[in-house]
C-alpha cells in the first residue's frame, strides 16, 4: 500500500524520488522506507535476495524484466508485486518511462515476453551482516503461506551451524519442507499457526549443533 501512494509520480531515468523515479531507483525508495537496502541498478537488484519460483511468488517479491531490448538477456527494468492470485497471475507496481508509477498485469504481452524472473529480499542479510558472527532464523506468513530462511555466517559454520539441516529440522511443523547448504537454506509452508513451535524448535535444533 505505502508504493501506491506514488502511483502517477512521473519517471526520469537516473532518479530516486520523491518527485521523481527510475524503476530501480523507485525500488530502493520504497524499500528503504521499511529499512530494507537495495543495490543502484536493476541488474544488481537482481543479485540480491533468494530465487522465488513462479508459483511462490508473494506480494512484496521483486519481479524483473528484460529492458525494451526483448532480444537481450540481461535485466533491465524492476517492479514490486502486489497482488497474487491462484491461477498465476500477479499485479506489480513499477515506474514506467512512459507513464510514471503505474501497475501492470504479469501476463500483459510486453512484460510477459520480457519476464525473467523474481528475487525475494529478506532483512536476515542485513542482519546476518550486522550480527558479526551467528545465526539468523525468520519465519512469516502472507496468504497463507509460510516462507523460511536460515543464514549462518562463516564462523557459525564452523562451529557446527548448518542451516539446511536447521530447516529440515523444523519445516514440517509448519506443513512444510525445505532444506539447502550450510550457511543458507530456505522453505516454504501451509500452517502458519505452527510457526511460534517452529521457532521455539529451531533454538533446540541449533544449540544441538553447537554442542
Amino acid at each position: 500500500e505505502y508504493a501506491r501512494k506514488y502511483i502517477g509520480t512521473p519517471y526520469r531515468r537516473g532518479s530516486k524520488g520523491p518527485n521523481r523515479f527510475d524503476c530501480s531507483g523507485f525500488m530502493q525508495y520504497i524499500f528503504n522506507h521499511f529499512s530494507y537496502s537495495l543495490n543502484a541498478s536493476s541488474a544488481s537488484q537482481y543479485l540480491q535476495g533468494i530465487s522465488v519460483k513462479d508459483e511462490e511468488i508473494c506480494r512484496g517479491d521483486l519481479v524483473f524484466f528484460k529492458g525494451r531490448n526483448s532480444r537481450r538477456s540481461n535485466v533491465g527494468h524492476v517492479g514490486l508485486v502486489t497482488e497474487v492470485y491462484p491461477d498465476g497471475r500477479f499485479k506489480f507496481i513499477h515506474a514506467s518511462t512512459s507513464q510514471g508509477i503505474r501497475e501492470d498485469w504479469n501476463f500483459s504481452p510486453y512484460y510477459a515476453q520480457r519476464y525473467v524472473g523474481a528475487r525475494r529480499i529478506y532483512l536476515g542479510d542485513q542482519l546476518k551482516d550486522k550480527l558479526g558472527e551467528g545465526v539468523v532464523v525468520l519465519l512469516s506468513a502472507q496468504d497463507g503461506k509460510v516462507n523460511m530462511i536460515a543464514m549462518a555466517t562463516d564462523g557459525a559454520v564452523k562451529a557446527g551451524a548448518h542451516a539446511g539441516n536447521l530447516i529440515k529440522g523444523i519445516a514440517a511443523l509448519v506443513g512444510g519442507g525445505g532444506g539447502g547448504r550450510p550457511n543458507m537454506a530456505q522453505a516454504g509452508g501451509k500452517n502458519p499457526a505452527g510457526i511460534p513451535a517452529a521457532i521455539a524448535e529451531a533454538s533446540k535444533v541449533l544449540e544441538g549443533q553447537l554442542a
